[in-house]
């Protein structure tokens, strides 16, 4: 395949592994190309979040969270320095912003790493807030979903009396999926009962 020639002509360009992973992660773990994310994750394009990111594609399909944590993290600095550099250019961004963040925040939910997950909220939470989401007409139905991640994380942790604390939007209308989500919540923290 053109990849493989890629590859082969250069084992460690940064495009081409990443590219490698964006393959590997749909097919058989058995396969994965561990020496592409090894290049990516020394890679020195230390301000390219979605290139650190992407091992953590692999990392989280064999349990490998703690790496796919740390690489997240790195990649989460990284885009919030392009972020200062560069505000009014982010909203095409937008979507690996809170992916990377997002991805931390599920890589510590099945590594047990609560503080993990909660920091990866705060960080997605500060980003997305409601002025970016109404910053452009469509931003909303891409990305709101997101703003239900800490209750993900609240439900993994059983952390039912935070979610019954936890009040609805006011937007409804703009909160879509929160408002959803946090319906679901509430009733699994109500049928907990008393160990609330």
């Amino acid at each position: 395949t053109i990849l493989a020639r890629g590859q082969r002509a250069s084992p460690t360009h940064i495009y081409v592994c990443h590219l490698r992973l964006h393959l590997d992660e749909m097919g058989p773990t058995a396969d994965f190309d561990w020496a592409a994310a090894e290049a990516l994750r020394a890679t020195d394009a230390v301000d390219a979040g979605h290139l650190l990111h992407m091992p953590t594609h692999l990392d989280i399909q064999v349990g490998e969270y703690a790496k796919a944590i740390a690489s997240n993290q790195k990649a989460i600095a990284a885009d919030l320095r392009q972020l200062a550099l560069a505000p009014s250019r982010f909203s095409i961004y937008t979507g690996y912003v809170v992916h990377n963040m997002e991805f931390c925040a599920w890589a510590a939910m099945y590594a047990g790493n609560k503080a993990a997950a909660l920091g990866a909220c705060e960080q997605l939470e500060g980003f997305l807030d409601e002025p970016r989401l109404r910053s452009h007409p469509i931003l909303a139905n891409f990305f709101e979903a997101y703003t239900t991640t800490r209750l993900m994380v609240q439900i993994r942790f059983g952390e039912w009396a935070a979610i019954l604390a936890t009040a609805f939007k006011e937007d409804q209308s703009l909160y879509l999926a929160h408002t959803i989500f946090l319906h679901f919540a509430r009733g699994l923290a109500l049928a907990i009962g008393d160990d609330v």
